[in-house]
């Protein structure tokens, strides 16, 4: 089923072909009924003029989520704080640290919560981040319960 054009209100452009098709699972994932609306590839400009890079919005029932999408073939382990993630094809198997992506998401969360609240006046819907490894094969049996708060997967999307 998916999202028809009229529910997608963003659809920005990006050079990475695995964001597009991030995107593209996306809309083919969102059930085609209310509230369900996308914005993919925004960017959000706070007063003091810095700027935030959105991979998707997503206005479902509960919230308007702020999704972070990472695309990387690999096998994560971590926690609140940090993932260690190894590529499935890495014949090095070296793995890599990053920070926890949530950490960002939630700080872009924030940043757009107080500017829907300036907006309307604190009537805005709740904003949750949440964290898309969108690769089909993703591993994150590695990740411990605080790190796969606000995760989701291709299997567990919607």
């Amino acid at each position: 089923m998916g999202l028809p054009r009229d529910r997608v209100l963003a659809d920005g452009h990006t050079p990475h072909a695995w964001e597009r098709q991030a995107i593209e699972f996306i809309k083919s994932a969102l059930p085609n009924e209310n509230p369900y609306y996308l914005w993919g590839l925004v960017e959000l400009v706070e007063p003091s003029g810095r700027r935030h890079e959105i991979d998707a919005l997503v206005l479902g029932h509960n919230a308007l989520y702020l999704v972070e999408i990472k695309s990387h073939p690999a096998r994560f382990a971590g926690n609140s704080v940090n993932w260690t993630y190894s590529f499935f094809d890495d014949r090095n198997a070296r793995s890599r640290v990053m920070e926890n992506p949530m950490i960002g998401a939630g700080r872009k969360a924030r940043a757009l919560a107080g500017l829907l609240d300036r907006e309307f006046r604190g009537r805005r819907p709740r904003v949750e981040p949440l964290v898309f490894l969108s690769d089909e094969k993703v591993d994150v049996s590695g990740l411990d319960a605080a790190g796969r708060m606000g995760v989701v997967t291709r299997k567990t999307f919607v």
